[in-house]
């Protein structure tokens, strides 16, 4: 298998917990103009939820569900914004090295 990087949404993202402190979702800090999450419309404050067949908790769950896709992947993404649940369609983009 040869490696051309690794998939990434261009956004780097915190947990967000439940009021019991259950993990709920990876939200968003800031997004990365030009990544895969803004060419989707995906906003700072965004709470992801989904990544394809993936449940997303975490930004621990969102990473491992990153890990197992490509760059130029086309997939599924469920999130919330203002109290209400979102899927985009959108195609993943490749890790930067900073």
């Amino acid at each position: 298998m040869t490696s051309s990087g690794h998939a990434a949404l261009g956004v780097p993202v915190r947990t967000v917990l439940e009021t019991d402190s259950a993990p709920a979702g990876a939200a968003i800090v800031t997004v990365a103009e030009g990544g895969a999450a803004d060419e989707a419309g995906l906003r700072p404050g965004d709470i992801i939820t989904g990544l394809g067949d993936a449940r997303i908790s975490s930004a621990q769950t969102l990473a491992e569900a990153l890990a197992a896709r490509s760059p130029g992947d086309k997939v599924s993404l469920t999130y919330y914004r203002a109290g209400s649940s979102h899927t985009v369609q959108l195609t993943l983009g490749t890790l930067r090295s900073a």
